[in-house]
């Protein structure tokens, strides 16, 4: 169970991806960094394991799907083999003439087959966007929007709003990623996800010019319709690796891929202290509010770090939860009621505001 998608939008590649797949042991954690309680996807268990990013060379990621121990081999495989192939599509050729049997044949269902998203970008300006399978190979359509991991009818609706969103140009670079992540993210936050592929955290990245950037730091509020209770998930990319804090648990965990391992088991008490003040402070450029009773998402985007917030102030608290001051107006957003549930197959309300 998995979803990773990936669009060239004005010159960038982007891609986003979820963080729960299939493993072979029963998961030690029980709940996601959203709250939800793990459960069993089609009778495997499900759990946290990573990020399905990952950086093979400079400008240069790959989202992979599938079996999580065959997509570990595969991804060391085209990092190792990245340097001494001419192109994506060549690298990706010699990835099916070497090990792609085990992939393709050993698989038990197409789920646990592996699936590749492959982006690149250059200070020439060149982009570009590859679809790989197990299964079936290259893609050759040239689409600007792929998707891998186990589509369900959710994401045949969602598609073509994601879709609608890019075409219509109203996003610039910078909002394109806490924009569709929030709206990806905010299925999870209200229907049981695991049954629909799909769950955990969603974060993402573009690469353009040869450089990657990660997704800047976002603080993701779950909230119902009274205001009752509230889970704030902190999401921070440092080094290529994704550091996430949950107020439901209390717990920082630190996504990295087989490659930074070595640099994880290294981490010392000033890179802790540095990151445990930074998931304390209110300096999170993102700050997205996602309603459990409706579809309701707001984005606030924070520009200025020196001048107080007009929307909400932050205050850290022992338990991992903030103290939220929220202003009328933005009270007033996050309360509104979905007024119209037949526009779109997967109405939603989203309301974008600089701070």
């Amino acid at each position: 169970m998995s979803y990773c998608a990936g669009w060239k939008h004005k010159g960038s590649i982007y891609l986003l991806a979820d963080t729960v797949a299939a493993v072979s042991i029963p998961p030690n954690r029980r709940q996601l960094s959203l709250g939800e309680l793990l459960t069993a996807y089609r009778e495997e268990p499900v759990e946290e394991v990573s990020l399905k990013l990952h950086c093979i060379a400079p400008g240069t990621v790959v989202a992979c799907t599938g079996d999580s121990e065959q997509a570990m081999k595969v991804i060391e495989f085209l990092r190792g083999e990245q340097g001494g192939s001419a192109s994506n599509a060549e690298l990706l050729a010699r990835l099916e003439s070497r090990i792609v049997p085990f992939s393709a044949d050993s698989a038990d269902s197409a789920d646990s087959a592996v699936a590749l998203l492959v982006v690149s970008s250059g200070s020439d300006g060149h982009a570009e966007l590859l679809r790989w399978t197990a299964a079936e190979g290259l893609d050759q359509s040239g689409s600007d929007f792929f998707e891998i991991g186990s589509k369900t009818p959710y994401h045949e609706a969602l598609s073509p709003e994601l879709r609608a969103i890019l075409a219509s140009g109203d996003l610039t670079s910078d909002r394109v990623l806490p924009v569709l992540t929030a709206i990806v993210q905010s299925r999870g936050a209200r229907d049981c996800t695991i049954d629909m592929n799909v769950e955990g955290l969603i974060f993402g990245l573009r690469t353009e010019g040869g450089t990657v950037t990660w997704q800047e730091d976002t603080l993701v509020v779950l909230y119902d319709q009274a205001f009752a209770s509230s889970t704030h998930v902190c999401a921070l990319a440092r080094d290529d690796e994704l550091v996430v804090h949950s107020s439901d648990n209390d717990l920082t965990r630190v996504f990295a891929s087989p490659a930074s391992m070595l640099r994880c088991r290294s981490r010392d008490a000033a890179w802790l202290r540095r990151i445990k003040a930074e998931l304390a402070s209110d300096r999170f450029r993102y700050r997205v509010f996602i309603s459990t009773s409706e579809k309701v998402i707001t984005v606030i985007v924070r520009n200025d770090f020196e001048r107080e917030s007009r929307y909400l102030r932050l205050q850290a608290q022992s338990n991992g939860q903030f103290d939220l001051a929220l202003s009328p107006e933005l009270t007033s957003l996050l309360l509104r009621p979905l007024l119209d549930r037949s526009q779109g197959a997967i109405p939603f309300q989203l309301s974008v505001r600089e701070d």
